[in-house]
């Protein structure tokens, strides 16, 4: 027989030699157990999913005043179902001072009043769900506003519970300009805040803090 041959009886004979040592050792081993194997996510559409994404401040204005908002949204469900789209995925739309772009969140319950209503986002929701469509969500938890109730009272207290959700320093680390996301606007990722008489750390601008 050929040095190919021999090869290629090699090669599928190992699956039946790795089977065979299995077999033998599930037998005789009493000590042996089966691995467990990981629970199945059955439910994997976004794997086949069309998913829309957009700022609802930039979509659609329906009172007029220049900034789009769910009402606006809700009006174009039909035209964005008849994009053949099934998922539609929003930007930051809470309560913000939106120094950056809305991604420093002041408030994770509610809905920026420039977008309207609570009750609006809501009702906009349930009109994806009767056109087949699912709504997510970026959801901005690695960093807040430095106008969040819980960095207020982190940086007013020491002992309050929020103080560990920040990071902080009482002097300001040697590796303060590095890591920067924005270098050339950012110039550094610790700032000083008097309040609370310490360095804070901030993975993107000073005004988002945490990481």
């Amino acid at each position: 027989m050929s040095a190919a041959g021999d090869r290629r009886i090699f090669i599928y004979s190992i699956p039946f030699v790795v089977f065979f040592i299995i077999l033998n050792r599930g037998a005789h081993c009493t000590t042996w157990q089966r691995p467990r194997l990981m629970p199945m996510i059955n439910d994997l559409w976004y794997k086949n999913a069309v998913i829309y994404c957009l700022s609802v401040g930039t979509f659609m204005d329906a009172n007029g005043d220049g900034i789009g908002d769910f009402q606006g949204l809700m009006r174009r469900l039909d035209y964005l179902h008849g994009l053949g789209i099934t998922a539609i995925w929003l930007m930051p739309f809470q309560p913000s001072p939106c120094r950056d772009d809305g991604y420093d969140i002041s408030d994770y319950y509610g809905v920026n009043s420039r977008h309207r209503t609570l009750g609006d986002f809501v009702e906009f929701t349930h009109g994806a769900q009767q056109r087949g469509i699912r709504v997510i969500m970026d959801l901005v938890v690695n960093h807040t506003s430095d106008r969040h109730p819980w960095f207020q009272e982190a940086r007013s207290d020491p002992n309050s519970k929020y103080r560990d959700w920040y990071i902080w320093s009482d002097k300001k680390p040697p590796h303060a300009k590095k890591g920067m996301v924005f270098p050339g606007v950012q110039k550094s990722t610790w700032s000083y805040d008097k309040n609370a008489r310490a360095w804070y750390f901030h993975r993107f601008y000073r005004f988002p803090t945490g990481s």
